[in-house]
């Protein structure tokens, strides 16, 4: 199946002056907000993004256009280039949301971006293509997404209370693990179907008449939890989409390893604990090899295992100051030659 299939990046320099500016004042607005909401790395640039462009550029050349979303910014480094656009939020966020420092609302409206594909990846700045990729490897044969999650428990993440998603795991700040646990309610509340999922730290392929499909049908319901100004605990991680979509029957859900060869496919009657066993056993019998690497513990461990493993696809999220050096001798190393996308 032949098909047009575009990248989207949410991308923001946090050292801008004005941007700063921006952000201190909507915090005065906004009145109590979550420190991890604001912590200052989350929207540090550690130049992630030309990397990542490097790795696109280099391991999936195939790929047709490719959108920026930001805030009034454009990476210094960037060159003119017919094939990037700089998308303003101010286009495709309504106007009553802006300003928005919350990426998570910022992605209920990525199927508003002008003349975007049905069919494209979303990447932040920090996920990188890590080895060649075609676009079977994001889609199926019916174009439909091809989505990396992990195994995770619904027992143990979330139960519920009056309708509500309620954190079990209460340990240190419960911002993110809330998020997850709404996402695993929003796919209940909508399909009826329980999820023993997490999140992987991924790009995505999205289908945007999918996408548009679930918030505009359940429009009031995401407005309401998520379209906040800065992240809160009241907020449905995306990872509530490609669940919806799989109950849809029109998306797969894989996990990060393949054995012998094949994905390996979410089987909802399959316990986590068993399915996380017979992988880590397919690893060590050397029967798997994996599809993505994130930084679920850690930069460094991030870094050593894309080494190992080569994988497609991965991540270097949330990188400490005492890595960033660390992080931006590896990125050199992984992609050294500059991309037609640079000045």
């Amino acid at each position: 199946m032949t098909m047009k299939i575009d990248l989207v990046y949410l991308w923001v320099d946090g050292s801008d002056p004005e941007w700063v500016q921006k952000k201190n004042a909507a915090l005065i607005k906004a009145g109590q907000v979550s420190k991890l909401a604001v912590v200052a790395n989350r929207f540090e640039n550690n130049d992630e993004l030309k990397y990542s462009l490097r790795s696109a550029e280099q391991f999936a050349p195939w790929l047709n256009h490719i959108y920026i979303i930001t805030d009034g910014q454009r990476p210094s480094w960037l060159a003119d280039n017919p094939r990037v656009s700089i998308v303003d939020q101010s286009e495709i966020v309504p106007s009553e949301y802006m300003p928005s420092f919350n990426s998570g609302a910022i992605e209920l409206f990525l199927h508003k971006i002008p003349g975007l594909s049905e069919h494209f990846l979303y990447a932040n700045d920090d996920m990188f293509f890590g080895a060649p990729v075609t676009p079977d490897f994001f889609f199926d044969k019916n174009g439909d997404p091809i989505v990396i999650e992990q195994a995770g428990s619904w027992k143990n993440s979330v139960y519920l209370r009056g309708g509500d998603a309620i954190d079990t795991r209460l340990k240190k700040d419960t911002l993110f693990p809330r998020m997850l646990a709404n996402a695993l309610h929003a796919a209940y509340k909508i399909s009826e179907k329980k999820y023993k999922l997490t999140l992987s730290h991924a790009i995505e392929p999205i289908r945007k008449s999918y996408l548009a499909d679930i918030i505009e049908s359940n429009y009031d319901y995401f407005m309401e939890t998520t379209a906040t100004t800065f992240r809160n605990a009241s907020n449905i991680q995306r990872l509530a989409f490609p669940m919806i979509n799989h109950a849809k029957g029109r998306t797969t859900i894989v996990y990060k390893p393949s054995f012998l060869g094949r994905r390996i496919k979410y089987i909802s009657y399959l316990s986590a604990i068993l399915t996380s066993f017979l992988m880590w056993l397919g690893v060590m019998l050397g029967l798997c090899r994996f599809n993505l690497c994130d930084p679920s513990k850690g930069v460094e461990r991030a870094i050593r295992k894309t080494l190992k493993y080569k994988p497609e696809l991965f991540c270097l999220n949330y990188i400490a100051p005492d890595k960033r050096q660390m992080a931006a001798d590896f990125m050199q190393k992984m992609f050294p030659n500059k991309s037609g996308y640079e000045k």
